[in-house]
């Protein structure tokens, strides 16, 4: 399938052609870090448009993000019913920048992680978490480390995950449309499928498949 971290650091440098109703942003190429103050705490973290993510787990909830100030200044963040909602409005079209925006955030549980338009997402250490849920709707490259009792991949666009390091009792994947993903999983291994799919996983699971499409299913030893 089509190298989706490649497609990935491309999108990021510009989204697309700038019309006359949208605003293009454009990166000076020097970054700050920005501090963003909390009014509650959250589980459940929304990204929106090109914004990347790395998460530690630690017991003091803090959120920066690492930006060159033209990105900074229009980002918009919200945290309303146990969830951090941070990104870009629908009229920002046009995004130039070679370092990107990430945003860093330490917490002590984290949910579920959403992205919605163009995002890098990893861990920053191990996770030890009971449940998580990975929901990209757009495109998403994915990297996680830790161990966890359940996960939920789900996909719509394309996605590239890389979990082999994330040592899981369950995995549930959901793809509609295309994805490459590596799971490390010992009980149990649910696939949804519509489109195409490869999936690499370590372990011996009972899996269950239904496929509308293509995937590739394979063990690494």
């Amino acid at each position: 399938m089509k190298n989706v971290t490649v497609y990935l650091l491309l999108a990021l440098v510009c989204l697309s052609s700038c019309q006359e109703d949208a605003l293009c942003l454009k990166g000076s190429g020097t970054t700050n870090t920005y501090s963003i103050p909390l009014s509650s705490s959250f589980k459940n973290i929304a990204l929106q448009g090109p914004v990347n993510l790395s998460v530690t787990q630690g017991d003091t909830l803090m959120v920066e993000v690492v930006a060159e100030p033209e990105m900074y200044n229009e980002l918009e963040y919200q945290v309303k019913n146990n969830q951090l909602k941070i990104g870009y409005d629908q009229n920002v079209r046009c995004f130039e920048t070679e370092v990107g925006v990430w945003v860093n955030v330490t917490m002590p549980d984290v949910d579920k992680i959403s992205s919605d338009g163009i995002s890098i997402i990893k861990s920053d250490g191990k996770l030890e978490l009971n449940t998580l849920t990975i929901d990209i709707d757009g495109v998403g490259d994915v990297e996680l480390s830790g161990t966890i009792q359940t996960q939920y991949l789900r996909v719509s666009g394309s996605a590239e995950i890389k979990n082999l390091k994330l040592q899981s009792a369950e995995t549930y994947i959901d793809v509609q449309g295309s994805a490459e993903v590596d799971v490390a999983v010992s009980t149990m291994l649910d696939i949804e499928v519509d489109g195409s799919v490869d999936i690499h996983y370590s372990g011996d699971p009972m899996i269950n498949k239904n496929v509308s499409g293509h995937l590739d299913l394979s063990k690494i030893n």
